[in-house]
């Protein structure tokens, strides 16, 4: 679980009195539940791009610390989801998948093209691209 583990020291280095990850080795070695989802997200992580890697990091460890009540470290996690988007935009052929960093406005998260279709991810919602839909030969929009 290299990603996961180069992720894990990432935010233990970004906020060192944090203690979410204490003790990780040890659960992932006795929790074999805990394990299946450390595992899925490794796979996804393993699909990104090393400048998608990079940029996905970054935001994970940024959003670290926003979560609420009840949803301990949903922030972090959000960010992570768009691993799992990437992951089945490449599965479903897409290519020159990104994830986009933030820049302080809402944009999408991530792009994906195949042929000239395109699709796009914001969060946990996935959509074509309509204003690609209208341009494509009807054979290569989504059915």
């Amino acid at each position: 679980m290299r990603r996961i583990r180069e992720l894990i020291a990432s935010v233990s280095a970004a906020h060192p009195g944090d203690d979410f990850f204490a003790g990780v080795e040890q659960t992932l070695k006795v929790a074999p539940d805990a394990r299946r989802q450390y595992e899925a997200y490794e796979r996804a992580l393993s699909v990104l791009d090393p400048e998608s890697w990079a940029v996905l990091q970054a935001k994970a460890v940024a959003h670290f610390t926003d979560h609420r009540p009840g949803q301990r470290k949903q922030g972090f996690f959000n960010q992570l989801n768009d691993a799992f988007a990437y992951q089945y935009l490449v599965r479903r052929g897409y290519k020159q998948v990104r994830v986009l960093r933030e820049v302080g406005k809402t944009q999408i998260g991530v792009l994906g093209r195949k042929q000239i279709r395109k699709a796009a991810i914001s969060g946990s919602s996935l959509a074509p691209n309509p204003s690609m839909e209208r341009d494509a030969p009807k054979a290569a929009r989504p059915s």
